[in-house]
């Protein structure tokens, strides 16, 4: 707006219709469960939606937020490490991350903020948990490809050194099995405008369990 450059006009629900990958939908909202990353779904400058060649498509970018906060500081460690165990209850740690989510957002008319709003409208629950599958991936995530992944990030972005990097690999090797617990909580908080209602239908086929 300040810059006159065109705005939607048309409300963000109809914008992220007609997308030729709407699976993406549920795939982002569960990244950024797995990555505590609060900033997107209130924050209407971290999705794009591409138009070439009549194939519209839309895009997650700016993880800048993830873990719960940008900076790398004593609370953000305290937090990371404050991560159940899988063999541990883990209703306070979804609580307190839902919390957070609500307070990033600060939009009493629509608690979890705008696009998370337009994301959940073109979720569809007719055949199945659309979330299945990217928990499925999201749960066999191995130890040596997280460490593989965070060792690609720029040095200059870290200033933690190795602790960092460890602690990234150390949070989402314990968030990978949160993350359908935060699901189901969101679903069971009517947080999804196409619930079937009842509770979100898990596959137990080729999941894997434990700590890998």
């Amino acid at each position: 707006m300040q810059h006159g450059k065109p705005q939607i006009i048309r409300s963000w629900n109809s914008f992220f219709r007609n997308v030729s990958n709407p699976e993406a939908y549920a795939s982002i909202i569960a990244l950024d469960l797995l990555t505590a990353n609060c900033d997107r779904f209130g924050n209407e400058g971290n999705i794009i939606i591409t138009n070439h060649n009549n194939d519209r498509k839309v895009f997650a970018l700016d993880f800048g937020h993830c873990f719960l906060s940008p900076y790398w500081n004593k609370d953000k460690v305290r937090f990371m490490q404050s991560i159940p165990d899988n063999d541990q209850d883990p209703n306070n740690y979804i609580n307190f991350f839902l919390q957070k989510l609500l307070q990033s957002t600060n939009k009493p008319l629509n608690p979890l903020g705008t696009i998370f709003s337009g994301m959940q409208n073109n979720i569809f629950f007719e055949s199945g948990n659309p979330f299945a599958k990217i928990i499925s991936k999201i749960e066999s995530l191995k130890s040596e490809d997280l460490r593989m992944f965070v060792n690609q990030i720029p040095s200059v972005w870290i200033s933690g050194d190795t602790l960092q990097l460890d602690t990234y690999v150390n949070f989402i090797e314990k968030s990978k099995y949160l993350v359908r617990h935060l699901l189901d909580k969101l679903y069971e908080l009517g947080a999804f405008n196409n619930s079937l209602g009842g509770k979100l239908e898990w596959p137990t086929n080729d999941i894997n369990y434990g700590i890998q």
